[in-house]
């Protein structure tokens, strides 16, 4: 007899195979019921077990399913955890012996390629893995007692690739694949052939459990906020959620449900923090619970007196404080730390403070500093003049130790006080000193989660005032902005995301038309700007809560275009604009002359030019300058502005310096150089982040200009090429793609060198007139009582009014022409008895000689009919008459002067209208009688 043992057999079983000789079978198929039901319904049929080749191996019987054609759902199964001596024939068994296995089987191929989840009583564990090419890998395990009579109500929850194993309601195991091939078959067996019991086998939908996702809200004292608490939690597509309270009073608020989301209403007269809990119902009645962190903050601004009764506002942590009376007021003085009884601070705020010398020495100031994000005593930030050293700094003190992020050696004034205006938007923070310096620092987290205070010197720093307030700006980054087309009708409402039941009640925007169509938000951009703007909106709820919002709009032109800088002449502008633009396809679009800047303030712009796109730029594009000047200087530190995001952050290359040069080594040289090479350039490439400019590559080019500069950036996602008159200059790898912001140029010069700034597709050539050709013709804009036209570059724009005539024939309007236009081009006209676009009559002025004119257009020609000369004024406004008294017309300007032409044979009777030349213009209180 051989007593070794095989591949993959026990000992146990050759003892009990002794024993119990043929009739004793422990090596056999589970035991399935023969039909299955799906979704409650169908009876699905099991197969037979799957022959394998080795007996001991798994074994599998398969549910009789071509596939599954979704990808979510539950197979169910109830195991028994031990054997039932009568399956096997066996008349005695150890407690080992009788337990078993049991598995749920997906994504079967063959025997040697499954998934599984189920258990191993004989381990007691719980596993979930897969056998691939016959090597059986576990990726979850769960150790646990199984008892023999145990019997596990078995629920496999397929979610795409996510698979969860639970036994009698509980979860065991877990594991998200790589992939899972849904139309593979599934099935149950066990591990190794035993006569395991399978019953109530059932497919059934499965409905994942909502999880809820812990959200944060700050809010003023005194504010109502909707928290759209579903947005973040997990929650099935097909899962009805439904949020309820179980709690809607508590100490900083009341909270309601508003349309399946939290409304809070802050109350008016505490801060601090809490935490607001709310359940998701779905519609199986399971709840999960979930929690909002609600901070209340201070309602800004707040000023403090800084008197004696006001040091109750201050806790102070070490050292001492007092109040000290001088001429200028109450003065703060402070030897250590303190902090304000405020609460946390909102994410945007600004904190204003003077450090000035003590009375008694006017000649010593000491310093002092506004501290922020203060956690405790050994970590917390701060920024402020330390006086003895002369620098400005923000720091950190982190477990104890301080390090200094930021410093500046600052000019100490005559006076020696320092007005300080600390500015946090949320990770960003900004020290203004005397409002003449600053420094700034970038931290990687916000840094308005911990309390606000002051620190002074060891010897005694002295405040002069204190005042907290709101940034007050809204947000300026283009990130943040939607873009849009311009000169079209968009509807808003899907930027908003309105939940349903919500009412728009009104709208408004500085620039721009907005109105409100069968609850459709419509906008349309203004007729000459683009760039950033927002419209204001207000929503009305059905418990009767009105809110007010705003949506950042950045109309912009078709990705590539092609620009000509203009110089500014719209005149009806109430937002004044830059004083240069760009001409796109016969239209002007100018930026704002004014952005607030991200950390306060506002800033002018009227050395950028920026070119606004209605869509994202391509990884890979090309940004091409074409400058053309009589004085090389004229080149220097014009720069192309890349990737730019605000103010404060963008990216740059340009000439910073041009010199005049051509010595050489050589006579050779020195002749080669005055004539090809007759200038030495200096270029940089850099960035501005936070308001500071980084230089981070410099190069030295000889170059021939030749009173021109063709600049082209070549941008290939992260990194750029810089090329001049065709040669190359540099190039630089950034550690981002550079297509997300704005892109545009910069020149400190009133008149500029640059004329066109064309943004292309790779390799590409600028064509002016093939791009933006939906802008092309002429537009004309009604708006608050005017009439202005964008004309067309070619040929006369034409508008025919709506009003027919009433009694006599006579029409009264003013005309204004705009100042850019060129002066041999201004002219504006009425016209009648239209027939079509190139065929019509008109009474009108021009610049020029003959200037009041009666003619007639036939086939898009002009034929002046009758004229005299008249003094006309580009960019003033002229009194226009026409009057039609059957075929004779008279033609007055300003009331003095009159021309008349009769049209013999032809019958006027037929609308009035406008018309342009080549010519943009205003009609303005126009009349008809």
């Amino acid at each position: 007899m051989n007593t070794r043992l095989r591949g993959g057999e026990r000992l146990e079983d050759r003892r009990l195979l002794a024993s119990s000789g043929g009739v004793c079978n422990l090596f056999t198929d589970p035991i399935t019921p023969e039909v299955a039901i799906a979704f409650e319904q169908t009876p699905i049929d099991i197969g037979e077990t799957e022959p394998v080749r080795n007996r001991r191996q798994a074994r599998i019987a398969l549910l009789d399913m071509e596939s599954l054609d979704f990808n979510r759902y539950s197979l169910n199964a109830s195991v028994s955890a031990a054997i039932d001596l009568e399956d096997t024939g066996c008349k005695r068994l150890s407690h080992k012996a009788l337990k078993t296995t049991g598995i749920l089987v997906f994504d079967y191929q063959n025997a040697n390629n499954f998934k599984f989840a189920g258990f191993d009583a004989r381990r007691n564990l719980w596993i979930i893995g897969a056998k691939h090419h016959g090597k059986q890998k576990i990726y979850d395990r769960l150790y646990e007692s199984m008892e023999l009579d145990a019997t596990y109500d078995l629920r496999l929850n397929v979610d795409h690739s996510t698979v969860e194993l639970l036994s009698n309601g509980s979860s065991k195991v877990s594991h998200t694949y790589r992939a899972l091939n849904h139309e593979n078959p599934i099935g149950l067996g066990t591990l190794l052939p035993r006569p395991t019991r399978f019953q109530d086998i059932a497919i059934r939908d499965y409905f994942p459990l909502s999880e809820t996702v812990a959200d944060n809200l700050k809010v003023t004292q005194g504010v109502s906020e909707i928290i759209d608490v579903l947005a973040n939690d997990a929650i099935a597509y097909d899962i009805e959620a439904a949020l309820q309270l179980n709690q809607t009073d508590y100490t900083l608020g009341q909270v309601s449900i508003i349309d399946n989301q939290l409304h809070f209403e802050a109350a008016s007269d505490v801060f601090g923090q809490e935490i607001i809990e709310y359940e998701v119902v779905d519609q199986l009645g399971r709840a999960v619970t979930g929690h909002v962190d609600i901070t209340v903050t201070s309602a800004f601004p707040i000023e403090f007196d800084l008197d004696e009764t006001e040091l109750d506002s201050f806790e102070l942590l070490s050292g001492n404080h007092s109040s000290i009376d001088s001429p200028v007021g109450s003065l703060h003085r402070l030897t250590g730390l303190e902090l304000l009884e405020i609460g946390l601070p909102p994410d945007k705020f600004t904190m204003t403070t003077t450090v000035i010398a003590p009375p008694s020495t006017p000649h010593k100031n000491f310093g002092g500093q506004v501290v922020f994000d203060y956690q405790d005593e050994r970590n917390y930030k701060f920024a402020g003049i330390l006086a003895k050293k002369k620098r400005a700094v923000i720091a950190e003190v982190r477990n104890g130790r301080t390090f200094i992020w930021n410093s500046r050696r600052i000019n100490t004034p005559g006076d020696p006080q320092y007005h300080l205006k600390l500015v946090v938007n949320g990770k960003q923070v900004q020290l203004l000193i005397n409002d003449s310096e600053y420094i700034s620092r970038q931290f990687a987290q916000p840094v308005t989660s911990g309390n606000i205070g002051l620190k002074g010197h060891r010897r005694g720093s002295i405040f002069g005032d204190l005042r907290l307030d709101n940034i007050n700006q809204p947000a300026v980054a283009l990130n943040d902005y939607h873009k849009i087309p311009v000169h079209q009708n968009v509807t808003l409402n899907y930027l908003m995301n309105l939940p349903p039941d919500v009412k728009l009640m009104s709208a408004s925007a500085a620039q721009g038309t907005v109105r409100i169509e069968d609850d459709q938000l419509i906008y349309r951009s203004a007729a000459h700007h683009w760039g950033p703007t927002t419209v204001d909106y207000e929503l009305l709820y059905p418990n009767g809560t009105q809110v007010s919002k705003s949506l950042p709009l950045a109309p912009g032109v078709d990705y590539p275009a092609t620009a000509q800088l203009t110089k500014f002449g719209h005149l009806e502008s109430d937002i004044v604009m830059n004083d240069l633009g760009f001409h796109i396809q016969g239209k002007e679009f100018f930026q704002e002359n004014q952005y607030p800047l991200p950390l306060g303030g506002y800033e002018n712009v009227t050395n950028f030019n920026m070119l606004f796109l209605n869509e994202l730029l391509p990884e890979d594009f090309d940004l091409l300058m074409q400058s053309q000047s009589s004085s090389r200087a004229d080149f220097a530190e014009e720069s192309v502005i890349f990737d730019y995001r605000d103010q404060l952050n963008y990216k740059f290359v340009g000439i910073n310096r041009v010199v005049r040069s051509t010595q050489s080594s050589t006579l050779v040289g020195t002749i080669v150089n005055s004539i090809f090479y007759p200038v030495n350039t200096y270029w940089h490439v850099g960035e501005v982040v936070n308001g500071e400019q980084r230089i981070l590559k410099q190069t030295r080019r000889r170059l021939n200009l030749n009173s021109n500069l063709n600049l082209k950036l070549q941008v290939r996602d992260n990194q750029i090429a810089v090329l001049a008159n065709g040669s190359r200059i540099t190039s630089y790898e950034f550690s981002e793609p550079l297509n997300y912001g704005a892109i545009g140029a910069y020149s400190p010069y009133f008149d500029r060198a640059y004329h066109t700034l064309s943004v292309l597709d790779p390799n590409s050539l600028p064509d002016a007139a093939a791009t933006n050709t939906h802008l092309a013709g002429d537009i004309w804009h009604e708006h608050s009582g005017h009439l202005e036209v964008q004309p067309d570059p070619h040929g006369f724009s034409v508008h025919i009014l709506d009003e027919p005539f009433v009694g006599p024939r006579q029409i009264e309007t003013y005309l204004t022409t705009v100042t850019n236009t060129e002066d041999d081009l201004a002219n504006g006209f009425i016209i009648f008895d239209y027939v079509d676009e190139e065929n019509f009559k008109l009474a009108g002025v021009k610049a020029g000689s003959k200037s009041m004119l009666i003619g007639e257009v036939i086939s898009g020609h002009l034929q002046v009919l009758r004229s005299r000369d008249h003094v006309m004024f580009i960019g003033e406004e002229i009194k226009l008459l026409v009057s039609i008294d059957q075929s004779l017309v008279s033609f007055t300007v300003d009331d003095e002067a009159v021309i008349t032409y009769d049209f013999a044979d032809d019958d006027l009777d037929l609308p009035f209208g406008f018309a342009t030349q080549e010519s943009p213009a205003y009609f303005k209180n126009t009349s008809i009688g």
